[in-house]
């Protein structure tokens, strides 16, 4: 189990943010790797990195979270983003089999260094139904495009993308609605304005 240790864990009983929150935490996270090689009788943890710097704040109950994998051979690899060199990049440590420490990390997004932008997403789930996509029950029972993963070769974030759609039935509206797949976790961000398009004949 791959984790991100937030700092000092500090909770305000006494609600003295009033309902609003406090300020945000400035200093490094944990990267933090429990596992265990006995079937869980014992388990153990591992330090990936003590340098973690968030990209964003989060609400602490609903924190960003790492990716995890490990290969044939038992090498372990963790991946998360964060802020260290000035804009958020995508980092990748790994972990020998045997050995206690880990390597990295290394950066893995394809953009240039410092450059002031974030590493654009390369795979988006893409809806299509003839009945405007309102929330996200609509999105969700709307159809799929792509088998659920549509690629793009994407540069940058705001970079325009154009989609060939087949198969739509003459005098009909369509509603579209995109949301993009992070490209670490594979997990969904937030959905996309609504558009519509009525067909010719």
């Amino acid at each position: 189990m791959l984790y991100v240790d937030i700092g000092e864990d500090t909770l305000d009983y006494a609600a003295g943010h009033g309902g609003k929150g406090g300020p945000p935490y400035d200093g490094t996270f944990e990267l933090v790797l429990a596992r265990s090689l006995n079937r869980a009788r014992t388990w153990e943890e591992s330090e990936v990195d003590e340098r973690v710097r968030p990209i964003s704040r989060f609400i602490v109950f609903f924190p960003p979270f790492p990716s995890v994998a490990v290969d044939r051979d038992g090498s372990v690899y963790a991946a998360f983003h964060d802020i260290r060199l000035g804009d958020p990049d995508v980092w990748l440590w790994s972990l020998e089999p045997g050995e206690s420490d880990w390597e990295g990390p290394t950066r893995v997004n394809d953009n240039e260094e410092r450059d002031g932008t974030s590493p654009a997403a390369r795979r988006y789930v893409v809806k299509q139904s003839t009945r405007p996509i309102r929330n996200g029950r609509g999105f969700r029972r709307a159809q799929t495009l792509c088998r659920g993963r549509c690629s793009f070769d994407v540069t940058f974030v705001g970079a325009k993308l154009s989609l060939a759609i087949t198969d739509l039935r003459p005098r009909t509206t369509y509603y579209y609605a995109v949301t993009a797949l992070d490209n670490v976790s594979g997990r969904p961000g937030g959905r996309s304005p609504t558009v519509k398009a009525r067909m010719r004949r």
